[in-house]
């Protein structure tokens, strides 16, 4: 009498854990594509708001006479860009305006005026960049746009601005709450948590379990090595950088090399298929 109620009981308990891994890798590869738009949407903000910095007559005329060798406009430059262009550039921290030469013209911040930049990966862009950076010794994005003015000479040099991303990490906790919201988690789950890795599988953004993780913290795990080398996104169980086996859903992005993850421990996120297993240990026994 017992055994086909075993075996059903074995049958059911497999197919249901199958099911609760596929739901839990699906709901996690939901609430990454979330946060892969809300990423790729800040950083296009970004581009936006120095660009349009960029195309601002006053900067480029500046530029301009600066090239011609006017000694006054730097300052004047430097001034206009600390009150009509820092408090209204978001999460900017800091913003240089580049000579054709590489050297810092004006500045938000003065000791900066007269710094070699030609060597960074950021200059001479034709168009609007994004790369990754330090800004004193912490993880920054540059975001640099060409200063274009009129005639044959068009080029009078580049606007550069730094984003801290410290101010990104503190932007991602309230989207992450309402996402995990959005698609019925429980904001409560305590081992969920989202981050990026760059392109050296340092980490960008604060771990949970961790303190001072940010480019101290190495993660090389299965879906950053699918990033980094392939391009490629990933969903599955596998340890994590702490070593605990979790369900997990990366996203590439790719302009910057990075990986963005959003991971449970698997204890938790397969809660009801262990309840289920002790249930059938229990039948067992009998």
């Amino acid at each position: 009498i017992l055994l086909p109620i075993i075996v059903a009981f074995t049958y059911s308990y497999i197919k249901n854990r199958e099911l609760f891994e596929r739901h839990a890798l699906e709901d996690l590869s939901v609430i990454g594509e979330a946060f892969e738009a809300d990423v790729y949407n800040i950083l296009d903000l970004y581009e936006k708001t120095v660009k349009d910095f960029a195309s601002d007559g006053l900067i480029i005329d500046a530029l301009q006479r600066i090239g011609r060798g006017d000694r006054f406009a730097g300052k004047a430059l430097s001034d206009h860009l600390v009150r009509n262009k820092l408090p209204i550039g978001l999460h900017i921290t800091l913003i240089h305006a580049v000579g054709l030469d590489g050297k810092v013209k004006a500045s938000t911040d003065a000791s900066a005026i007269g710094v070699d930049l030609s060597k960074e990966p950021f200059f001479s862009a034709a168009d609007v960049t994004i790369t990754e950076t330090l800004v004193e010794e912490r993880p920054a994005l540059a975001v640099t746009a060409p200063v274009n003015g009129a005639g044959a000479s068009s080029s009078a040099g580049f606007l550069v601005a730094f984003i801290k991303l410290s101010d990104l990490s503190r932007v991602m906790p309230g989207e992450f709450k309402r996402g995990i919201e959005d698609h019925g988690w429980r904001a409560s789950k305590e081992s969920l948590e989202a981050y990026i890795v760059n392109r050296d599988m340092l980490m960008l953004t604060e771990s949970r379990f961790i303190k001072g993780s940010v480019l101290r913290t190495k993660v090389a795990t299965e879906p950053v090595l699918s990033c980094v080398n392939k391009g490629a996104d990933l969903n599955g169980f596998y340890p994590d950088y702490r070593g605990i086996q979790v369900a997990g859903a990366s996203k590439c992005i790719k302009p910057l090399g990075w990986t963005l993850l959003v991971e449970i421990d698997a204890a938790e996120a397969l809660g009801p298929g262990s309840a289920m297993k002790r249930h059938a240990a229990m039948v067992w026994s009998l």
